[in-house]
This record gives C-alpha cells, sequence and structure tokens, in this order.
C-alpha cells in the first residue's frame, strides 16, 4: 500500500511537471508564429514602400535622383554661408 502511494504520487508530480513543459512549449510556439507573421508583415510593407518609391521615382523629371530630400540630408546653413552674403 505505502508502495503504491509513493508511486501515485510520483506518478500525479511527474504528471503536472510534463504538461506544464507542454504548455510552455505551446507558448514559445506560439509567440515565434506571432513574431514570424509580424516580420513577414513588415516585410509585405517594406516591398510595397519600395514599389511606391519606385512609381515615384519614375513619376520624377530626367535628371533628378532618386533619394532624401537635400534639406533632411544636409545641415541648416551656417550663419556666415547664408544665400546672397
Amino acid at each position: 500500500a505505502e508502495l503504491l502511494g509513493e508511486a501515485i504520487v510520483f506518478g500525479v508530480g511527474g504528471l503536472c511537471l510534463y504538461l506544464e513543459y507542454a504548455r510552455q512549449a505551446g507558448q514559445a510556439r506560439r509567440r515565434e508564429d506571432e513574431q514570424a507573421a509580424a516580420l513577414r508583415e513588415v516585410g509585405e510593407q517594406l516591398e510595397q514602400l519600395r514599389a511606391e518609391l519606385d512609381a515615384m521615382a519614375a513619376r520624377l523629371p530626367p535628371g533628378h535622383a532618386p533619394g532624401p530630400a537635400p534639406a533632411a540630408s544636409s545641415p541648416a546653413p551656417a550663419a556666415g554661408h547664408a544665400a546672397g552674403a
């Protein structure tokens, strides 16, 4: 009877450990799936933005290189280098 009681206690404890492990593994798998879906969505948005950028660049007049606007990429002119000074 004592051996049977010990076996039941260890069996229940082992079952609890297995169920917790399975739950954690399921959560990790679900989290990885969510991250992969978010990464795919970001990639699709990036491709869409690239296509829009290419379409806008195609509408530019010849001689205009696509890229960031000059005001955004260059620092503001210094006080001594103002136009007409």
